[in-house]
C-alpha cells in the first residue's frame, strides 16, 4: 500500500474501533464484518483455508500470487469507490 502512495501506520485497537466507527454510516456491511473478525482471536477461534484449498484443488481450481499490477488495480477501485482515501501524492 504505501508503494501506492498511501499512508499508513500500525494503530492499536482503539483506534481500529474509532476508524471503524467513522465508516460505518457510508459502510455498514463491511464494517460490521470488520468489528466480527476483529473479535476471533478474542474469542479463540482459529480460522483456516485448509478444507476449501483442498476442495477447489481436487476440482482444479488454483489461484496465482497476486501481482504487483493486481494490487496497483485492487488499490486504485478500492480509492474510487470510497473504501480507501487518495493516495498521497508525496508517496509516504
Amino acid at each position: 500500500m504505501r508503494r501506492s502512495g498511501h499512508r499508513i501506520e500500525l494503530r492499536d485497537a482503539k483506534d481500529f474501533a474509532a476508524a471503524l466507527d467513522r465508516a460505518e454510516g457510508d459502510h455498514p456491511e463491511e464494517v460490521r464484518l470488520a468489528a466480527a473478525w476483529s473479535l476471533l482471536e478474542d474469542r479463540n477461534v482459529r480460522t483456516g483455508s485448509s478444507h476449501t484449498l483442498a476442495v477447489l484443488d481436487r476440482l482444479g481450481v488454483r489461484f496465482t500470487a497476486p501481482t504487483p499490477r493486481w494490487w496497483a488495480s485492487a488499490l486504485a477501485w478500492a480509492t474510487e469507490s470510497g473504501f480507501l482515501p487518495r493516495p498521497d501524492p508525496a508517496g509516504h
